[in-house]
């Protein structure tokens, strides 16, 4: 599913244009309040429990696989079409940019990466970022092999006990990730996490290592204190996305939400601690490698390991390896 901001509204000026563009205009969905608003609040209040995508996919059970969900009198167009899919992500992506808005509204999470730039700023960073994904480096699967062992052995645990696991395959709405607000309960999710921090920074984040939580009819108790030291970074990084997710339904207005306090500041801090020491460390190992020790590491050179060697600015190297650290989470993300 695909989500693109902006649209030939209702009015008699929209009309006219989709009718000179041969066009017609996307079937809209009707809330009962202003602005939509009635449908806002039902997203927010299903996003508890439900994937991100299912109040689309609802919609679109009635009006059909593209639609027009206009919240707060912004057009915001989705669509589940194959063919408008593969125009946006493949045949003329250069007129699909992210755009302004949706760069404010992810900055704080994504940066200026691969997946919040346009033009020739992503044309660099993709430049950057591609040539370490070569078929030598891809077909190289101990990292995987071992996290699936881990996974499986983990699930089987749970069988023994005759209990339910919370495998959770996500869908996709775009950027938009269809994770849930618990996210790092997601087995297939600590596993994306745990196997992609470790193939791309060489340090894994252990959210496997975190205890599975129990259904909640079982009356078993999880050890979230275990859960929360363990799996910290999972835990803040999926929170972070859920944040800007949010951002994006609320559109223009989401800065109105957040006039106090940047909902995805203390979540990044935390992201930070964790991956800030890892991009310095890289940092004084490319600055003061001796040639025999580049020879030693060259076969198991990190994203990080690559990046140093291209550009000694923090920010960008931060930013690159978490928009392809959010990839790892989704390999099938548009915009790569």
């Amino acid at each position: 599913m695909a989500f693109v901001s902006g649209g030939f509204g209702r009015s008699p000026s929209g009309r006219r244009k989709a009718t000179r563009l041969g066009a017609r205009l996307v079937p809209r969905v009707q809330g009962e309040w202003p602005g939509n608003l009635d449908k806002v609040v039902d997203i927010f209040m299903r996003l508890e429990n439900e994937y991100l995508g299912q109040p689309a996919l609802d919609e679109m059970k009635e009006l059909g696989p593209t639609l027009n969900f206009r919240f707060f009198w912004e057009d915001d167009i989705m669509t589940s079409e194959p063919q408008h899919l593969k125009t946006m992500l493949v045949t003329d992506h250069q007129n699909y940019v992210k755009g302004v808005k949706f760069g404010k509204a992810v900055d704080s999470v994504l940066g200026t990466g691969v997946f919040n730039s346009d033009g020739e700023t992503w044309k660099l960073h993709r430049t950057m970022t591609r040539p370490f994904f070569n078929h030598d480096r891809m077909s190289h699967f101990e990292i995987f092999d071992r996290h699936v062992n881990r996974t499986i052995a983990l699930a089987k645990e749970r069988f023994k006990m005759d209990l339910a696991i919370d495998f959770q395959v996500g869908l996709q709405l775009g950027i938009l990730t269809s994770l849930l607000k618990n996210c790092p309960q997601d087995l297939i999710s600590r596993f994306t996490l745990d196997s992609a921090s470790e193939f791309l920074f060489g340090h894994c984040t252990d959210s496997l290592s975190a205890e599975l939580p129990f259904p909640r009819n079982t009356g078993e108790s999880t050890d979230t204190i275990q859960r929360d030291i363990i799996a910290a970074f999972s835990d803040v990084f999926s929170q972070a996305q859920h944040a800007i997710s949010r951002r994006l339904i609320l559109g223009s207005t989401w800065p109105m939400t957040e006039i106090l306090a940047d909902s995805t500041a203390q979540d990044m801090k935390v992201v930070s601690e964790f991956l800030d020491p890892i991009f310095e460390a890289a940092l004084r190992r490319h600055s003061t490698a001796a040639k025999s020790d580049e020879n030693n590491t060259a076969g198991n050179e990190t994203l990080v390991d690559h990046l140093v060697k291209l550009t000694s600015d923090f920010k960008v190297i931060k930013d690159e390896t978490l928009n392809i650290l959010l990839a790892g989470r989704d390999s099938s993300h548009p915009g790569w």
